[in-house]
């Protein structure tokens, strides 16, 4: 249950990542990164889908929120194989 635990944590951390993002200079971008995580959420995405994604945000978030969403491929496949 631990790893279940963690994994759904990280999922909310990701969403919460597009949430408080500066999308002031991406205008519409946000509202795409929402639209993949729910494609994510519903059918597993694979590494290239998660990096053409990662692309959208901006360049200005926190180092830890960035790692967060560079290992986001590897979180939807565990969140996947539950």
């Amino acid at each position: 249950m631990k790893t279940w635990v963690a994994s759904s944590y990280l999922i909310c951390r990701i969403l919460d990542t597009i949430e408080d993002s500066d999308w002031a200079t991406r205008p519409g971008l946000q509202n795409k990164a929402f639209k993949h995580f729910d494609q994510f959420i519903f059918v597993r995405p694979d590494k290239d889908q998660v990096q053409k994604w990662s692309q959208l945000f901006p360049k200005n978030i926190p180092a830890g929120e960035r790692q967060l969403i560079v290992d986001a491929s590897r979180i939807f496949n565990e969140f996947h194989g539950f």
